[in-house]
């Protein structure tokens, strides 16, 4: 007689063997997973994925002699919103030490101070006299209540060992910012306005250490262009990656020769024939030059005193040989509804109104459109006051491409216009500038590239004694292809300067407003923040023309924060805590009730 487990027991064993089976494989399953380094991101923008100009840069480092070694010194006790930074930034290392097959070693380290407030050796050396990383103060309330002052040091040491030189770069996540981060909703803002920052940031810092040879930029003075102070910003920007002199030509034939590239910011004085001569043979010989410059000058006091203002024509010169390049600078002022706030202060002006402040959109304001060109790949806000259409002159066999646009709701206005803070008025609400507003063939150029074979400026104007003279060397056309930019406006790189005047006839100017390629200075004098894309837009047009594109794709890296509705949050707190709680606990409660039933009417015998 054989004996059988009654087919209760039979389906419990295979019950229970299916779910063994389950765990073992999930237990299995998990073991692989940590073994290997593949994770699906699942996010529309790859947020948690390197991007493709990432692992390109990273590939370059494979190649390099020794290891790059990064200190993070975001570690410790700190508020949730911070820890979730800091695994962001663990995560991105962790892929830079793997694509770069370990060339790059990391560590996090807590900078604790003594607890007297006062910081501590290590705290010391990391702030290096202010060279180094800034510490962030925060003020939150833990579970009990009680508040509390943290120091927190968002940022990294880097160090390489070249040539038995040991070179050191930091890296700032999160800026400091006047009066701290007095809560946790600040702090919030602060980690999502880093989180896209964080890979190029990387990036950034070990490209600066491996960096072998950094290149030369001159800022041309001479011709009334923006003082030192006044580039102070732009040229901290940088100063990391490359050499910055201002330089004089005075009619010297070889001042340019040991540049690679040229920028001439907003020159308000006529160029002489000869200095003209040495930069077009700078051209010519492979030298790469910028010219950021307005065709017309706007008095910008009597602007804000009286609302309005004529404007004047600059007759530099520059803008003939960029013409005979392929660049046409207009004598007319752009127009756009797709423009910056203005606001006025009545009390400060000669108008007399009910209220002491008024905003209006500001036309001549420009917040330009970026076009497809590389440098400003995944840019928004470009601010450029006062601009000029660029256009091609047709004149050269160059390839002219545009760079920044104006929206299809823009349009010139006359040459030499009369400029009012009331030009709005004319087109109506809501603004219409043009009768096809959604035409794209209204966008204007503001700034654009010609590249290819140039032919010299002065190639029908030299003495032919000059031009054949051997020791002149006159060079009649490019020895190899080259690239001009011009930007319609001179003034988009410039920071704030204030004058102090030191005794009678002398006076001294010092830079202010270092954020002001980052944050509308106008608007943030009324506590209107609005960020601004300059500061990236200048370093990606520099790195574009000295043909450094390691990273400057990696700038232009936009991640979308989607924002939640905080009233909402507050409206419905209350309904998604009692679901999160209760609605578990109901679906076992029914599933109990399921289960019961169903098993007593299975094995209930009739």
């Amino acid at each position: 007689m054989k004996f059988r487990l009654p087919s209760f027991s039979m389906k419990w064993l295979y019950g229970s063997s299916i779910l063994i089976i389950l765990i073992i494989s999930v237990i299995l399953v998990n073991i692989l997973a940590n073994f290997s380094s593949e994770k699906i991101d699942m996010t529309e923008d790859k947020r948690y994925s390197l991007s493709e100009p990432a692992k390109n840069f990273l590939n370059k480092v494979k190649d390099i002699e020794g290891k790059v070694f990064v200190e993070v010194y975001l570690d410790g006790e700190l508020p949730a919103e911070l820890r979730s930074f800091k695994e962001l930034i663990q995560e991105k290392l962790e892929n830079y030490k793997e694509y770069s097959n370990g060339k790059i070693e990391f560590k996090f380290i807590d900078p604790k101070s003594d607890g007297n407030g006062k910081p501590n050796e290590l705290e010391l050396e990391i702030f290096n006299e202010g060279k180094g990383v800034k510490p962030v103060e925060v003020n939150y309330k833990d579970n009990k209540g009680v508040l509390n002052v943290l120091r927190v040091w968002p940022g990294a040491k880097m160090s390489y060992n070249q040539n038995g030189v040991t070179k050191e770069a930091y890296v700032q996540f999160i800026p400091p910012r006047p009066g701290g981060l007095t809560n946790l909703e600040m702090i919030r803002g602060a980690v999502d306005n880093s989180f896209s920052d964080v890979e190029y940031l990387l990036a950034a810092g070990v490209h600066e250490l491996i960096l072998k040879k950094k290149k030369r930029i001159g800022f041309l003075q001479g011709h009334g262009e923006l003082r030192p102070e006044e580039t102070k910003a732009a040229k901290l920007l940088l100063k990391n990656f490359y050499y910055m002199n201002e330089v004089t030509i005075n009619d010297t034939l070889n001042k340019l020769n040991d540049f690679d590239a040229i920028i001439i910011a907003d020159p308000k004085k006529p160029f002489s024939d000869k200095d003209l001569y040495v930069i077009d043979q700078f051209v010519l010989k492979g030298g790469k030059l910028m010219v950021f410059m307005n065709t017309l000058e706007i008095p910008a006091d009597s602007l804000e005193i009286n609302l309005g203002t004529h404007t004047l024509r600059k007759k530099v010169g520059i803008e003939n040989m960029l013409f005979d390049y392929g660049l046409k600078i207009n004598e007319h002022l752009v127009m756009d509804a797709n423009c910056f706030e203005h606001i006025i202060d009545n009390r400060m002006t000669k108008m007399r109104q009910a209220t002491n402040k008024a905003t209006f959109p500001f036309l001549q304001h420009v917040m330009a459109t970026p076009s497809d060109h590389p440098a400003v790949k995944n840019l928004n806000r470009i601010s450029l006051k006062f601009v000029n259409e660029v256009s091609s002159s047709s004149k050269s066999n160059t390839n002219f491409k545009s760079i920044l646009t104006s929206s299809n709701n823009s349009l010139a206005s006359r040459q030499a216009p009369i400029v009012t803070f009331v030009d709005h008025k004319n087109f109506g609400e809501p603004l219409k500038l043009n009768d096809t507003p959604e035409n794209e063939a209204n966008r204007l150029t503001l700034a654009a590239e010609v590249s290819g074979t140039f032919t010299s400026y002065f190639i029908d104007k030299l003495d032919p004694s000059f031009a054949n003279n051997p020791e002149a060397k006159f060079v009649p056309n490019s020895i190899k292809p080259g690239k001009v930019i011009a930007v319609g406006n001179g003034t988009f790189l410039a920071n704030a300067i204030d004058s102090v005047r030191f005794s009678v006839g002398i006076t001294r100017y010092r830079p202010l407003g270092k954020d002001d390629l980052i944050m509308d200075r106008h608007l943030a004098s009324f506590e209107m923040l609005v960020p601004i894309d300059n500061a990236a837009f200048l370093q990606n047009l520099v790195d574009y023309m000295l043909d450094d594109n390691a990273i400057f794709e990696l700038r232009s890296r936009k991640l979308s924060i989607k924002e939640l509705d905080r009233e909402k949050i507050a409206e419905s707190k209350n309904y998604f805590t009692l679901l999160n709680i209760g609605l578990p606990v109901l679906i076992i409660c029914l599933l109990g009730i399921l289960v019961t039933w169903y098993r007593r009417k299975k094995y209930t015998r009739n």
